[in-house]
């Protein structure tokens, strides 16, 4: 079989609707890998998974992207795929699948790290109310038409009620979470990051997030910022980003930019 890749994408009404598989994707652009994108509408993601023998989830959803494949192996979730790379660099390079080393790889690549991250998103307020009470339900209007009605039921196994969220953010005030969100991404987010071990003086003041060269920190942070921005094109009247966008501050507007040259 080849040892082509491939990447397993949800077809949506934006480039990327899935945050998890974008950020594959984003690693993938950044290190020059060629690869070939394979669509999987949203209720299909399942037995499509399942005939390249990933095991279930033990808990629902039972199967989700991202996923990519190499020859025979298929490989789903976002940091097994990094530290897949990782681990089998050389042979990568010898296939010609990487041309060069990995970029991705420093201190903060640790599973501690991605959990880390994650819960710091979920519990800081300001992002808290933006991403799950305001533009989570968003995310069933960018997919197609025929997957919105399995993700709904998807998300209601898992307790997550997009039509009621739908609802209820109607009645919040939407300036406002704009606005405390905005803020703390753009001059809280240094010090309220406390991760352990984190050299605070390599945070947020290189080229990049940890340090001068591009690494698996800023593509998460990266994917969350993009993510936001695609959320909000679902054009629905209460929760449109803000005119003058999410992001003020002249470091991030740099950083943004400089991992846009190195991804597109």
């Amino acid at each position: 079989m080849s040892d082509k890749l491939i990447l397993y994408n949800i077809p949506s009404k934006v480039d990327t609707w899935s945050g998890s598989v974008a950020k594959v994707k984003y690693l993938l652009d950044a290190n020059n890998i060629s690869y070939e994108t394979v669509w999987v509408p949203f209720n299909k993601i399942g037995e499509t998974l399942a005939a390249r023998g990933i095991k279930p989830n033990p808990e629902p959803p039972l199967y989700t992207l991202p996923a990519i494949t190499i020859g025979d192996l298929t490989i789903s979730d976002s940091s097994k795929i990094v530290k897949y790379f990782i681990e089998n660099q050389d042979d990568l390079i010898k296939k010609g699948i990487l041309k060069d080393e990995f970029k991705a790889y420093n201190d903060l690549v640790t599973p501690e790290f991605f959990q880390y991250f994650e819960n710091f998103i979920i519990k800081s307020e300001p992002l808290h109310d933006l991403i799950y009470k305001l533009l989570l339900a968003n995310e069933v209007h960018l997919l197609n038409d025929e997957d919105q009605q399995p993700f709904i039921e998807s998300r209601l196994i898992k307790g997550v009620d997009i039509p009621a969220i739908e609802r209820q953010a109607k009645e919040l005030n939407i300036a406002r979470i704009w606005e405390n969100a905005t803020n703390f991404l753009n001059r809280d987010l240094k010090e309220s990051f406390n991760y352990p071990g984190l050299q605070r003086d390599k945070f947020l003041t290189g080229k990049f997030v940890y340090g001068d060269e591009l690494t698996w920190a800023d593509i998460l942070f990266f994917t969350r910022f993009n993510h936001l921005e695609e959320l909000a094109k679902a054009n629905v009247e209460y929760s449109k980003i803000p005119e003058n966008g999410l992001v003020d501050s002249e470091w991030i507007k740099a950083w943004i930019k400089r991992v846009e040259d190195i991804i597109n």
